[in-house]
């Protein structure tokens, strides 16, 4: 199922105030994880068992289920545990390096050395490319594990993008396909790695991926669009949008394109939502290159929002610790001043359902939307 952007206008009163960052796990829930990807180093993913990994962190196997209900619960804590270290690494290389096709070369560098460091990821990986051990195609954590890889592709398909608009590659070239290419002889070296028993260090590889993959990108390329030409755009129409991830994420995809398709028809003013069931850190930082101004909060176990303002859009005015009436009145108050073509955009204690009536007929136009945590997000402006 693919994920859509629309309007919301109901919602219910809330208010919260979480952290950007996402709750860190107990100790022992992160001792349980920990073992777990030691395990998966040399243990099959179907051999793994609950009480092979109480046994490794020296508990028993029910207190191991005070903390997990299943074995699939573990394995999926371990790919969210996987994700966060990837994030983290890759926020890094975005602020450190800014060549596109750098930025390519050092994230194979870092997955080399992220595979490296953790064994068990390599099985996992393979698992997902495979669709699955045998007797667990459907494991809980499996989509999440299908969303690991696309999110990696995503990457590379944003710098393939990037380096095509600033001329480093030829025009013809197919971000998607580049990505997907990139992938295979990532996963390919990978495999080999794997059935030689990391007899051969993986980071004498990665310049090598990276050159053989670079080759496929000049003139002379069969990295190519088929149309030859990138694809044209729709007209931004949008003064807000709301796009929730989670039904992509479960279906294993990379949500990046599908925010970018919401993006390309945000205005420059205009306000987007992201609802996901993680911190999306390094998604923010690749918006914040973009001239976007974007702020993760923690609003509920799994489950986070990112608010996206456009290149030109106001500052969000935060209404949610006045007494009612008081939200209503100030945004009525500021359709006084609105400019036409000028949006403005707030956050309410709930969706204003009795406030839209009365925007109207003012000549206001508006959207408006629930955060996953019942608060309500509003946009106004004037066409003439």
């Amino acid at each position: 199922m693919r994920g859509r952007y629309h309007m919301i206008t109901s919602g219910l009163v809330v208010p919260r105030e979480k952290s950007s960052r996402p709750s860190p796990p107990s100790p022992r829930k992160a001792q349980i994880t920990e073992a777990a990807l030691d395990l998966l180093a040399d243990t099959p993913i179907a051999a793994l068992r609950t009480r092979q990994i109480a046994r490794h962190v020296g508990v028993s196997q029910p207190a191991l289920f005070r903390h997990f209900r299943s074995r699939d619960a573990i394995l999926e804590a371990v790919v969210d545990l996987l994700r966060e270290r990837l994030s983290t690494a890759v926020v890094a290389l975005l602020e450190s390096t800014p060549a596109p096709l750098d930025r390519a070369r050092g994230l194979v560098r870092l997955l080399f050395e992220h595979a490296e460091r953790n064994p068990g990821l390599v099985r996992l990986v393979l698992a997902a490319g495979v669709g699955g051990e045998k007797g667990n195609e459907t494991g809980a954590y499996h989509a999440s594990l299908a969303h690991l890889v696309s999110m990696q592709r995503s990457f590379f398909t944003t710098f393939v993008r990037q380096a095509r608009e600033r001329g480093e590659v030829a025009p013809n070239v197919d971000p998607d396909i580049a990505s997907h290419l990139i992938m295979a002889l990532i996963q390919g070296t990978l495999l080999e790695w794997a059935r030689g028993k990391r007899i051969d260090a993986l980071d004498s590889w990665a310049p090598r991926v990276s050159s053989s993959w670079e080759a496929g990108l000049g003139p002379d390329n069969v990295v190519y669009d088929a149309a030859g030409l990138a694809a044209v755009p729709e007209a931004p129409d949008l003064r807000q949008a709301l796009l929730d991830v989670r039904p992509i994420l479960d279906a294993g995809d990379d949500p990046l394109g599908a925010i970018r398709a919401m993006l390309g028809r945000l205005s420059a003013d205009g306000m987007a939502i992201v609802q996901a069931p993680f911190a999306p850190r390094p998604l923010r930082a690749l918006l914040t290159e973009e001239g976007y101004r974007a702020e993760i909060e923690e609003l509920g176990d799994r489950e986070f929002q990112v608010t996206i303002l456009g290149p030109d859009a106001a500052d969000l005015i935060d209404l949610t610790s006045l007494e009612a009436p008081l939200p209503l009145e100030r945004v009525l108050a500021a359709t006084t001043t609105l400019e036409p073509g000028v949006a403005a955009h707030f956050r309410t204690p709930m969706v204003p359902r009795i406030l839209l009536p009365r925007l109207a007929e003012r000549g206001v136009e508006h959207e408006a939307c629930k955060q996953l945590d019942g608060r309500g997000l509003l946009t106004i402006w004037r066409t003439r």
